[in-house]
């Protein structure tokens, strides 16, 4: 995925993305070309806007024709009810932790108020949309190219510039997803107007339908409680631990 999306933005944004050097297909390693600067700690509106500038500059409709290789995106997608199937999803792995008793009890209390903060939003959900909008798989012009893990983490700045890298989860998707994750993603929290403003911009800079504001509003606490559950996946690796070698692990591990 990543090989493909920087051959693909190689092409079309050079300046603000690494160069591919090489690649070794055994070790799965790609060698990349140096970016300057440094990792971005403060968030601004010009910031915000020379983001939404890199996305609008990788989807020009000009360059489809270069997008072909790029497959769908890790996790992307395909329908309102994919975002919510993605909680779902992880939430099951863990109901299905074997040494349960083993866990540590305000883990297992916070599972139970994700278990019931994502009934009440399906709750609203189903209120607001039909089943039909709800379960639609969404046309073929809908997906952009997203590089997916698309945070101020993955971006370096240097001389008033944004640089962009580490899209091992690219491809095309939602683009109400990139939309949620930028915004929910815990490691550069970005304040309240900083998102009225992103999403404002990015629905206009993408020419994207009106009707993404409303299901951002709905789909948000939702994607907020997937990414509630990624930050509690070392519990799940030691889970995995426990049962590759069939024994109870001190509860000081968990």
């Amino acid at each position: 995925k990543e090989y493909n999306f920087l051959n693909y933005t190689n092409i079309i944004s050079k300046k603000y993305t690494p160069q591919i050097i090489s690649k070794n297909e055994k070790t799965k390693s790609i060698f990349m070309s140096y970016l300057p600067g440094k990792i971005i700690k403060t968030v601004n509106k010009k910031k915000l806007t020379k983001a939404i500038s890199f996305i609008k500059l990788i989807n020009s409709n000009n360059l489809n024709s270069y997008s072909h290789e790029i497959d769908f995106a890790t996790d992307s997608c395909k329908s309102l009810k994919d975002h919510i199937k993605l909680v779902e999803k992880k939430l099951k792995l863990f109901h299905q932790i074997k040494n349960n008793n083993q866990l540590n009890p305000k883990l297992k209390n916070f599972i139970k108020k994700i278990d019931k903060k994502l009934n009440e939003c399906k709750i609203n959900i189903f209120k607001k949309f039909t089943k039909k909008e709800i379960l639609t798989k969404y046309k073929s012009n809908y997906y952009i190219v997203s590089p997916s893990d698309f945070n101020f983490n993955n971006m370096n700045e240097y001389k008033n510039k944004l640089y962009f890298y580490d899209f091992e989860y690219s491809g095309h998707d939602d683009p109400l997803k990139l939309l949620l994750d930028f915004c929910c993603q815990p490691d550069l929290t970005i304040t309240e107007n900083h998102k009225k403003f992103f999403l404002k911009e990015y629905i206009r800079q993408l020419d994207l339908d009106k009707k993404i504001n409303v299901y951002y509003e709905y789909f948000y606490n939702i994607n907020v409680l997937k990414w509630c559950l990624i930050l509690l996946n070392s519990f799940l690796k030691i889970d995995k631990i426990y049962k590759k070698n069939n024994k109870v692990l001190n509860n000081s591990y968990l």
